[in-house]
């Protein structure tokens, strides 16, 4: 990429694609005008259109509420290629039910049309993931870079993947490591041995003072 791509990136991601369609008309690339169009960005200077393949997945997820307990609830979320390939291998999930569909269809700019994905969602009470619209246009890049793991038809549904909620997905938790957690960390990467050459020097020590 060049210095002038790179820019329009950079721009383009701090004031949206809008922004520069009416600065430029339209983005340059190659020395030639491109004008982006709706449900489209910027993807190595690539458009990524309205008809790209993209797996949305309603998983069983757990948040922590007021009590110190965790409520359950039933979460709408773009998938990677990645994700849905090891899914495939029968890996144990919180997804119950995955849908194939388009970035078009979901996608309106940055509102989500839940009415195309009703038949995922069925009569269920659903919430929306955070950042749907830039997490579904990633999502969708990788089904892009690899064709091969558009498992599911465009418009199909598939709720026989491993669906497991033994280990609850607690969207909401925050790891804080504990004294002893951080010293664990720095004795499993010290590549020095220091610990063993400080157990080697008081044992020493200790030999020396008691003659």
């Amino acid at each position: 990429m060049n210095w002038e791509g790179l820019f329009v990136c950079i721009v383009a991601s701090v004031h949206g694609f809008e922004f520069m369609n009416n600065l430029y008309g339209g983005v340059k690339r190659n020395g030639k005008l491109y004008v982006l169009q709706q449900n489209e960005i910027i993807d190595g200077m690539e458009a990524l259109a309205a008809d790209a393949y993209i797996a949305m997945g309603l998983a069983k997820v757990y948040k922590t509420n007021d009590d110190g307990g965790v409520d359950e609830m039933l979460l709408i979320e773009p998938l990677t290629a990645g994700t849905l390939e090891t899914l495939e291998l029968g890996v144990p999930t919180s997804y119950c039910r995955i849908m194939a569909t388009t970035i078009g269809e979901i996608l309106d700019g940055d509102q989500v049309k839940l009415d195309n994905i009703q038949a995922l969602i069925q009569d269920d009470t659903v919430s929306i993931c955070e950042n749907m619209s830039e997490r579904a246009q990633a999502a969708a890049r990788t089904f892009r870079r690899r064709p091969e793991a558009q498992i599911l038809d465009i418009g199909s549904i598939r709720d026989d993947f491993n669906f497991n909620t033994d280990r609850k997905r607690v969207i909401d938790q925050i790891y804080e490591p504990s004294f002893d957690d951080n010293v664990k960390q720095h004795a499993s990467i010290d590549v020095y041995n220091r610990n063993d050459d400080d157990e080697k020097l008081s044992d020493e020590i200790k030999r020396l003072a008691e003659t």
